[in-house]
């Protein structure tokens, strides 16, 4: 179910839980699947979040570690040639969720801990060099944040887990960023009014989960922003 929210924003409501197991990737004809690279036992394991930037190609590894980095654990952000091969691996704090390319600066942007208590690193690709910013307040709705995306010259976050249902908070904020600290305004809120494409009809929305998100393409008459997110169960 498609939610159209604003001139400027999509949303995209799932409620199908499709088992790991049963996710065999299938190419589409005319095109084949192989692997790219793998994990590294002991390292860096169970990727998540990719990013691409010129021929370097960014993937956030999990290591299945606690999502709200309650466990003091770091991940890897590992950058690769186009062709698969190790070319530099970033350690951040916490459990790596988010990784996005700034389309302005050209840095690599790396948000970790989507449960609770998150915070954000911007690594410079040329001299690998990586600052750690951290959030002026919690989350207004008691989670983590997630996605990242860029629009118009400003920043997105999905602020993800909400502790609430329904979700009365933000699910998607605006950033701002003054020295290491990122400060954050509500952009689309958890119990926004939204119209059903499918319908016209009018509803309110419960966003138990915001999650990725991206942007369309530029060919459209105004990019567009577009948010993941689970609905409350029926």
């Amino acid at each position: 179910m498609k939610m159209h929210i604003a001139p400027s924003m999509l949303l995209v409501l799932s409620t199908l839980a499709i088992p790991a197991a049963a996710q065999t990737p299938t190419a589409v004809q005319g095109y084949s699947i192989t692997v790219f690279a793998k994990g590294v036992t002991g390292s860096y394991t169970a990727p998540d979040s990719l990013a691409v930037l010129g021929d370097h190609v960014f993937i956030g590894y999990g290591d299945r570690n606690d999502p709200g980095g309650l466990d003091g654990k770091s991940n890897q952000i590992v950058e690769y040639s186009l062709d698969g091969k190790v070319e530099w691996v970033y350690v951040v704090k916490g459990h790596n969720d988010g990784l996005k390319v700034n389309p302005y600066t050209h840095m690599v942007w790396a948000m970790q801990n989507e449960d609770t208590n998150p915070n954000l690193v911007i690594i410079d690709p040329e001299t690998h060099a990586q600052t750690l910013y951290t959030f002026a307040a919690a989350p207004a709705a008691g989670g983590g944040y997630d996605d990242i995306v860029f629009l118009n010259g400003k920043t997105y976050f999905s602020a993800s887990n909400p502790s609430m249902n329904p979700n009365t908070e933000p699910a998607l904020v605006e950033a701002t960023i003054s020295g290491t600290t990122v400060s954050v305004t509500p952009t689309l809120m958890g119990n926004a009014s939204a119209t059903d494409v499918l319908t016209g009809a009018t509803v309110t929305l419960n966003l138990q989960d915001p999650d990725s998100t991206t942007i369309t393409s530029s060919a459209r008459p105004a990019q567009t922003a577009i948010l993941s997110a689970q609905p409350a169960p029926p």
